[in-house]
């Protein structure tokens, strides 16, 4: 098989299937905390938008080891912006570390089921 001539076009997205204890805390943070599109909900799943990217979340009421939980890392243009409205949603974040100039280029936060959730300036090095 010659990988270097592929004889099909490449995939059209990329879906990310994630465990939920709770979808609807779920949906309140990643739709209302943070403005993604809902493409699809039912009472088992929740299909997010995340630029040309989908967030699937499934309705899990077992235990998820938390080294199998994943690091979501969103690139966003201000990260301080997002920091504070994390904040005055009442959502616990990690301090990002301080750098000359003030604005921090990155932080992580939790969300409702423990999954940390980065948030970077584009080309940010994780802190």
């Amino acid at each position: 098989m010659d990988l270097r001539t592929p004889s099909l076009p490449a995939p059209a997205g990329l879906v990310t299937r994630l465990p939920s204890h709770d979808l609807a805390a779920t949906h309140d943070f990643y739709v209302r905390g943070l403005g993604l599109e809902v493409v699809a909900e039912d009472a088992a799943r929740l299909r997010l938008r995340v630029g040309g990217s989908l967030l699937e979340f499934v309705q899990h009421d077992g235990a998820v080891p938390e080294e199998a939980l994943p690091v979501l890392t969103f690139e966003c243009d201000d990260p301080a912006a997002w920091l504070h409205r994390l904040r005055t949603l009442g959502v616990e974040v990690d301090a990002p570390p301080a750098r000359p100039g003030g604005e921090p280029r990155g932080f992580t936060a939790h969300d409702p089921d423990g999954r940390a959730v980065a948030f970077r300036a584009p080309g940010a090095a994780p802190s």
